[in-house]
């Protein structure tokens, strides 16, 4: 179990960078790390990790038949993950899939996320994109789609207060 998960609280969630998220996501399985390489989809080469900001992750696999101009091919770390077609950020994905995983109410997942979206200075998220992940979250975990070993590192986590309506979020 990644480190940054030991004791995590529903107040500390939306306190963990971006970094540490894809740390964690990388450790459980979640999202690919950078070796090994996937073969080229184009000329089936070796490829190799090479930076990208452009990519949510800053990385592409680029083909290494790349340099001998025999082939322009790159692969999407993000291919066949769950992460594939997500449009909102790790931070967000990583606050979703904890309050799923503590069974938040999906009026409380939106309160919280948005909470953590205004610290960050981001705009709120919206009732119908909280309520499109929440049953894709259901469907993926069920499906194994969330990748990762067979008991989950979030799976033991327990929400610690009790889930009232009295969490003092402005005092935060």
């Amino acid at each position: 179990m990644h480190i940054a998960l030991k004791n995590l609280h529903v107040m500390d969630i939306g306190g963990l960078s971006e970094e540490i998220i894809i740390d964690i996501f990388t450790e459980g399985g979640m999202l690919p790390k950078t070796d090994p390489a996937p073969m080229c989809p184009k000329c089936e080469g070796q490829t190799k990790a090479s930076t990208d900001n452009s990519r949510k992750l800053g990385w592409v696999w680029r083909c290494m038949n790349r340099r001998k101009r025999t082939c322009s091919g790159k692969a999407n770390p993000l291919s066949n993950t769950f992460f594939e077609k997500s449009l909102i950020n790790f931070s967000d994905m990583f606050i979703l899939l904890c309050l799923f995983v503590w069974k938040f109410p999906i009026s409380k997942a939106l309160t919280i996320t948005n909470f953590y979206r205004a610290k960050r200075e981001q705009k709120q998220m919206s009732s119908e994109t909280i309520n499109d992940y929440f049953p894709y979250l259901f469907a993926s975990h069920n499906n194994k789609l969330l990748g990762g070993p067979e008991e989950s590192d979030l799976d033991p986590l327990s929400y610690k207060d009790n889930c009232d309506e009295d969490l003092d979020w402005e005092n935060y």
